[in-house]
């Protein structure tokens, strides 16, 4: 888990897995955010927060 300023928390986990395994892997990683009760970001909300982030991080961390 990582916090940046003006971004927030962002958690990312993964699953090194081939093509046959890749079904199953994703849900193994859908039922650990559900397990830690976190919600996952649609990744179009997620693409728009970080493009958002880019474009006003010299603002936000200004004061660092």
């Amino acid at each position: 888990m990582d916090y940046t300023k003006g971004y927030g928390y962002i958690i990312e986990l993964e699953i090194l897995s081939t093509d046959l395994e890749k079904d199953d892997a994703l849900e193994s990683l859908r039922k650990k955010f559900a397990e830690l009760e976190i919600p996952i970001t649609p990744k179009e909300e997620f693409k728009k927060k970080f493009e958002w982030y880019k474009q006003n991080r010299k603002t936000l961390i200004s004061d660092d």
